[in-house]
């Protein structure tokens, strides 16, 4: 019961509670910053707003607007109050699934919680959210990580209905369907009748309301996903300069969980082999990226399985009571928040863009890449120091396996 309390409140209210108060709001548009004038002209249902509440590909992103258009605000203020309290209550909705995702997963009570923590640490997922409210990323999140708890828990007759209020969230999360069905393809023995009726739902219903809300939605401007497609490949990968910013997207994008896993490849690959439904869902984000010009965004749809990646990774290499273990993990997360930009303040919008958005940033980035380079080297070398291995280490997290 003690255990639950922890998971289910203390830890993910902290967190939460934490962040929210270490979090100004953007200046960009008055908080609203680029997108979220969309979504917060959506929720408005203000005619003069028109435009922008009709503007393709956002106006087609419908859930999180309509929840807030619920909400008694009528101002711009009110409006920003309110996005804010609804991504405090969808994060902390996150927070508890994904510890149940991974404890679905087969990992330990403790592993569990620092894979939140790791998550948490990340810029994009819980401080965005705060820092600029407007946007739609924290339910997107929240969807993302409930279709995965379902499946790996099993709850396939749920499937259908969350994945079609994902497409009205945002219609990448279509891309979750070829993930369940690795899934039941991979765990299960035979097909039964249900599963079969709820995994072609998976697709048909949000297809169908993908399509009804294009068509219920009329854009004022033309847009065509391909072509912006075609644009973006175009316009960056065939720039010399796009690479060194998108490297730093990267760690914008997810801290300092892809070293983690890095560093043990070889046990994170064996892994995916043996979880296919976790290598689809690496490769399927890793297409995403190509989706948008925002990178460092972009990674969010990654995050829940690097730290699944990364769980595995800790289980595997930490030793049982040992001190340079314990001080190790200390370290790591203690530069993951960093990069999070959880221990520094946010400054201007300038700064913001120059650390959090490579692709986007105005200036010259040599102090963004001497910054993602001293943590590096420094995680390196406390790697090194701390996690030498002298003998095959038991488990650290043996206590709690139910």
């Amino acid at each position: 019961m003690k255990h639950q309390v922890f998971v289910l409140v203390i830890l993910p209210l902290a967190l939460l509670g934490t962040i929210w108060l270490n979090t100004p709001l953007i200046e960009h548009n008055d908080g609203f910053d680029s997108d979220g004038i969309h979504y917060a002209s959506m929720a408005l249902r203000d005619p003069r707003l028109a435009e922008l509440a009709h503007t393709a590909p956002w106006c087609w992103r419908v859930l999180t607007p309509w929840l807030v258009s619920l909400m008694p605000g009528s101002s711009p203020a009110d409006v920003l109050r309110d996005f804010k309290w609804l991504a405090l209550l969808s994060n902390w909705a996150t927070l508890v699934l994904l510890y149940g995702l991974l404890r679905a997963s087969g990992f330990v009570r403790s592993t569990c919680a620092v894979g939140v923590l790791l998550y948490a640490g990340v810029f994009w997922t819980i401080k965005f959210s705060f820092y600029s409210p407007s946007y739609i990323d924290a339910q997107t999140q929240l969807l993302l990580v409930a279709v995965l708890y379902l499946m790996v828990t099993h709850r396939y007759w749920a499937l259908p209905v969350v994945l079609t209020l994902g497409v009205l969230q945002k219609e990448s999360l279509l891309f979750l369907v070829p993930v369940v069905w690795v899934y039941y393809w991979h765990t299960q023995r035979g097909l039964k009748a249900a599963d079969c009726l709820c995994l072609a739902l998976t697709l048909v219903l949000p297809a169908c309301a993908l399509v009804a809300v294009r068509s219920m939605s009329e854009a004022v401007n033309d847009y065509s996903g391909l072509a912006t497609l075609a644009l973006l490949l175009r316009a960056q990968l065939s720039e010399p300069a796009f690479w060194p910013r998108m490297l730093l997207a990267v760690f914008s994008g997810l801290g300092l969980l892809p070293l983690i896993v890095l560093r043990d490849r070889r046990v994170a690959w064996q892994y995916l082999r043996r979880n296919p439904h976790w290598l689809t869902l690496l490769v399927l984000g890793l297409a995403l990226l190509f989706g948008g010009v925002d990178k460092a965004r972009l990674f969010l749809p990654l995050a829940p399985v690097c730290v699944v990646l990364a769980a595995h990774v800790l289980e595997h290499r930490l030793g049982e009571g040992e001190r340079r273990g314990v001080a190790w993990l200390g370290v790591t997360l203690l530069l993951h928040f960093y990069l999070g930009h959880h221990l520094t303040p946010m400054g201007s919008f300038t700064d913001y863009l120059n650390q959090m958005v490579p692709l986007h940033a105005p200036g010259p980035l040599t102090a963004s890449f001497v910054r993602v380079g001293l943590v590096s080297v420094l995680w390196a070398a406390t790697t090194w120091l701390l996690q030498r291995p002298r003998h095959r280490p038991a488990n650290p997290f043996a206590e709690g396996r139910e």
